[in-house]
C-alpha cells in the first residue's frame, strides 16, 4: 500500500510502532496543514499572524507532539480514522 493510500489512522500507528523516517516525513506532511490553519485562526484574534511566527508555533507543537516519546501522541485513543484531526485541532 503506498504512503497516500495509508490511512492516517493506520499511518499513525505505523509511526508509533516504529522509528521509520518515511512514516514520520508523511505523518507531519498530512497534518501540518491543519496545525497552520488552527494556529493561524488562532493568532489572528489578536494580531495579523506573521509567516515566521506560525511557522514558529507549528514547529513547537510537533516538538511537543513528539517529546517524551511521542507520549502526547500515544495518549489517543485512536479508535477512529480521523481522531487525530480533532485531537491537534484541541492541543
Amino acid at each position: 500500500m503506498a504512503q497516500d493510500e495509508t490511512s492516517i489512522r493506520d499511518l499513525l500507528h505505523l509511526c508509533l510502532s516504529s522509528d521509520g523516517e518515511e512514516q514520520w516525513r508523511e505523518f507531519v506532511r498530512r497534518t501540518q496543514p491543519l496545525i497552520a490553519s488552527v494556529i493561524i485562526n488562532t493568532v489572528r484574534r489578536w494580531k495579523t499572524p506573521a509567516p515566521s511566527l506560525v511557522d514558529d508555533l507549528i514547529q513547537d507543537t510537533f516538538v511537543k507532539l513528539f517529546a517524551n516519546d511521542k507520549k502526547a501522541l500515544r495518549a489517543i485513543k485512536n479508535e477512529y480514522e480521523n481522531t487525530i484531526f480533532g485531537y491537534l485541532r484541541v492541543i
